[in-house]
């Protein structure tokens, strides 16, 4: 699991449940037929299980049906077909050794239900693509949070075939609202209307779930060697962070000694309270007059790794 580093909001409105968000952000590609590690959702930790789709009976050269003793281990499937694939199959995104198609013969959905902190925003974030043949060649994606659509997309098979496929990576901010949270990937690609029946589906890969919160400092601060320097973290949804478990570290390097290199030294670290952490400086005099380049670090157990900059002018 890859980390993510980020210091930005993703946009998302306490609305956001009722609507739907189109998520286009990068794209991703691998090598075909290659030999890729396992499976490497996109964002740490995860809280799914099994988010690579990799747990369960081996894939030999092409997908499994799943049923008939089959299954994709933590995830449910709903009436219609869905199949596990491998790399053995088709392009897979970096890093990926296996992916879901939802279904070639009608709407396929897989779902899992993950122990959620009410109120707590998260990330989820999974790769997407469409089979490169069949009809229609465009397959809709939805992402559906307990029981709401809350992001759709579109992905083309257009001049793909099995060893170039356009793999892209989607993301949405949710909110629970209880202990427990049902997560669903669903395709709702439109039946044809040229009278052919439908084949193909959307594919799915990396799904992955991690607590989401962003922090924010001034790019440049002037203190005293004691001074001290309020950290903002907001949620998901750009609203102060009020849950408990996150702490924020600022870093920066510096001599300790005049004949030594400069090394890496903890500034301050504070726990986040009510949506800010005051950091109290422990700095030497000797560093007045100088300006540090310094670092601060956002972290907590199930939530993304975040790190923003700062110039601290020591004063």
């Amino acid at each position: 699991m890859r980390l993510k580093l980020r210091s930005f909001a993703l946009g998302a409105s306490a609305a956001l449940s009722a609507a739907l968000l189109v998520a286009t952000l990068g794209s991703a590609g691998a090598a075909f037929a290659g030999s890729p590690a396992a499976g490497t959702p996109s964002a740490a930790p995860n809280l799914l299980k099994n988010g690579a789709f990799s747990e369960g009976k081996p894939i030999g050269d092409g997908c499994s049906d799943v049923g008939e003793g089959y299954t994709i281990a933590d995830w449910t499937p709903g009436p219609n077909l869905v199949q596990d694939c491998g790399y053995q199959y088709s392009m897979t995104p970096p890093g990926v050794q296996q992916y879901v198609s939802l279904t070639l013969n009608g709407n396929g959905t897989l779902t899992q239900t993950v122990a959620t902190v009410p109120g707590t925003t998260y990330l989820v974030q999974w790769d997407g693509a469409a089979y490169q043949l069949g009809n229609p060649l465009v397959k809709v994606l939805q992402v559906i949070w307990n029981g709401k659509v809350v992001a759709q997309h579109s992905y083309s098979g257009a001049g793909e075939t099995a060893s170039k496929i356009n793999w892209s990576t989607g993301k949405v901010v949710v909110t629970a609202t209880s202990t427990t949270s049902t997560l669903e990937f669903a395709d709702a690609t439109p039946v044809p209307n040229d009278g052919r029946a439908p084949v193909g589906a959307p594919y799915v890969a990396a799904a992955s779930m991690a607590g989401d919160a962003n922090l924010f400092l001034p790019p440049t601060a002037s203190l005293s060697p004691t001074g001290k320097l309020t950290a903002i973290v907001h949620n998901g949804e750009g609203e102060p962070f009020t849950q408990t478990g996150l702490t924020v570290r600022v870093y920066a390097s510096y001599k300790t000694v005049s004949y030594a290199p400069a090394t890496k030294q903890l500034l301050a670290t504070a726990p986040v309270v009510n949506g800010q952490a005051v950091l109290q400086l422990k700095l030497p005099s000797s560093l007045k007059g100088q300006t540090l380049s310094a670092h601060a670090n956002l972290t907590g157990p199930n939530y993304i790794p975040t790190t923003t900059n700062i110039m601290i002018k020591v004063t």
